[in-house]
């Protein structure tokens, strides 16, 4: 295949991109060996995954996934699976076209072993993911069947029941929301706090007095600009036509240099915990030390990141 045909820059999202935001391992399906090595890799990726398990690309790093890129330099033996059956996702459809044969299920000219639905929503059947722009249903009937039966499937076994149900450890004790910015306080401030979703605690206190904390246990309606992503951004829509306006005012009064050294620095304060350092008038912590495991850890799976600190992006 000529090099030029593996690229997935064509305006459409996922692109290479994103992929390398993201990692270009999807730890959606992993494997390990019950041997020394299994056993390193496990435990390295949860000393990662307890300290840094945020969904931050901005800081290079996404949740579980993004330190698995770093695993075949660190141990020889990790390999990446090939087979273009299994994890097909709407990421790499465009490499392996989902087809019905006399053998069954095909993806590219592999069998399809299992598909990865990330982004499907059971209300919408007719939409592939979410998360991406590039695939659409209409023209992939395989797929749509597919996609329409594991929607089906869903509903059956009452998924849409199971959805208001609140994220456990998303609120406080007095049932206030806990922001991403409160999270990322607890890696500046919080060294050593036993009970992190103790409203009456000396973090939550302090994230109070800071301003951090909401002050009410309702969590607030999104407005519409708040939905804006990569895959819906418009330069048209209200807000970002409002701070545009007023990005030019800036640049006319601080001077284009100024301005793009003002821009660098919010740009900075948006990774890691830079704004909750700077918001409780912490020093910043541009390099967070790994948190010691439990003896015990080694029982547990290497995907159980802390609650604490955990930012899901799904």
């Amino acid at each position: 295949m000529p090099l030029r045909m593996m690229s997935i820059s064509d305006g459409q999202r996922p692109s290479d991109i994103d992929i390398m935001r993201s990692g270009i391992y999807n730890l959606g399906f992993v494997a390990v060996r019950h041997d020394a090595v299994g056993i390193s890799v496990l435990n390295w990726w949860e000393e990662l995954c307890l300290s840094l398990g945020y969904n931050d690309a901005a800081s290079g790093i996404f949740v579980d996934q993004k330190w698995m890129d770093l695993a075949p330099c660190y141990f020889d033996s990790v390999l990446a699976l090939k087979h273009r059956g299994c994890n097909v996702a709407y990421w790499n459809l465009h490499e392996r076209r989902v087809t019905r044969t006399e053998r069954g299920l095909q993806a590219g000219n592999d069998e399809l072993v299992f598909f990865h639905f990330s982004g499907v929503n059971a209300k919408l059947p007719g939409q592939l993911s979410k998360y991406q722009t590039r695939h659409s249903l209409e023209a992939e009937p395989v797929l749509r069947t597919l996609v329409q039966d594991y929607c089906d499937a869903l509903v059956a076994e009452r998924h849409l029941d199971y959805l208001p149900i609140s994220y456990t450890f998303g609120r406080l004790s007095d049932g206030r929301p806990i922001t991403p910015v409160m999270r990322r306080a607890l890696g500046v401030i919080g060294d050593g706090e036993l009970s992190p979703f103790d409203a009456t605690s000396p973090l939550q206190r302090r994230l109070a007095k800071a301003g951090i904390a909401p002050r009410k246990a309702e969590m607030p309606a999104a407005r519409p600009e708040a939905k804006i992503n990569a895959l819906n951004f418009d330069h048209t829509q209200g807000i970002v036509v409002l701070v545009n306006k007023l990005l030019r005012l800036s640049c006319k009064l601080l001077g284009v240099d100024r301005m793009q050294q003002l821009l660098r620095y919010l740009s900075f304060l948006t990774r890691g915990a830079n704004l909750a350092a700077v918001l409780t008038d912490a020093p910043f912590v541009l390099n967070h030390p790994l948190q010691p495991r439990s003896p015990a850890s080694h029982s547990r799976s290497a995907t159980d990141a802390h609650p604490a600190l955990e930012s899901r992006s799904q």
